[in-house]
C-alpha cells in the first residue's frame, strides 16, 4: 500500500515525527551563542509530500490506532524512516495524535546521518521522542549510543542515558587547534 500525504491538505503528524528525528540527528558542536542563532534546517518544507509504503495498513477506529506493518518506509524529502511496524495512536475520534511508535529494525537516514534502534516513541503532548533498544546515532566517523536517547523537541536538546559510549573523530587540523601552546 502506498499513501501520499500533504500537510497542507490534512494533519501532518508523520511530518512532526520526522522533524523530531531530524532534529535528533543534528550532530553539530556549537557554542551557546551559535545555538541561540541556530534554526532547524531540513532542506524541506512543511508542504513536502510524505510517501508511506508498507505491506499492510490497518485502521482500528474504535481503539483509534493506525498500524503499518511489513517493510514500512516513510520518505519525506531527503529523510527516510524504515521499521518493521509503525503505529499512530489518535484521540478525539482521529482529530489529534497522542503518540507515534516505530517498532523493530528502525533505521533513520538523512544525508550522511544514520540512527538505528529497536523502538522509537514520539509523545505529542510532551513533545519528546524516546529511542530504546540499542539506539545508535552515526555521522561520518562520529557515533553515540546508550540505553536510551531522549530528544526534547521544545528545548532543542537531546539526552543519552545508560551505558553511554561516544566516538568523536577529529581531523588533524582540528586536533592542532586544541593543543595548548
Amino acid at each position: 500500500m502506498t499513501i501520499f500525504y500533504n500537510k497542507a491538505k490534512g494533519k501532518g503528524y508523520i511530518f512532526t515525527f520526522l522533524m523530531v528525528i531530524i532534529l535528533l540527528l543534528r550532530s553539530t558542536v556549537t557554542s551557546p551563542a551559535e545555538r541561540e542563532k541556530a534554526q532547524p534546517h531540513t532542506g524541506q518544507t512543511k508542504e513536502a509530500k510524505i510517501l508511506i509504503t508498507s505491506d499492510q495498513v490497518e485502521f482500528d477506529p474504535r481503539n483509534e490506532i493506525a498500524v503499518y506493518t511489513g517493510r514500512v518506509t516513510v520518505t519525506q524529502g531527503n529523510t527516510i524512516l524504515q521499521a518493521d511496524r509503525i503505529e499512530v495512536h489518535f484521540a478525539d475520534k482521529g482529530k489529534s495524535i497522542t503518540l507515534i511508535k516505530a517498532i523493530g529494525n528502525i533505521k533513520i537516514t538523512q544525508e550522511d546521518r544514520i540512527v538505528t534502534a529497536e523502538e522509537g516513541i514520539y509523545y505529542q503532548q510532551d513533545r519528546k521522542m524516546i529511542l530504546t533498544g540499542n539506539p545508535i546515532t552515526r555521522q561520518g566517523g562520529n557515533c553515540i549510543s546508550g540505553d536510551k536517547i531522549v530528544y526534547f523537541w521544545d528545548q532543542g536538546r537531546a539526552m543519552v542515558e545508560g551505558n553511554v559510549k561516544a566516538t568523536i573523530s577529529m581531523d588533524k587540523q582540528k586536533m592542532e587547534m586544541l593543543r595548548p601552546n
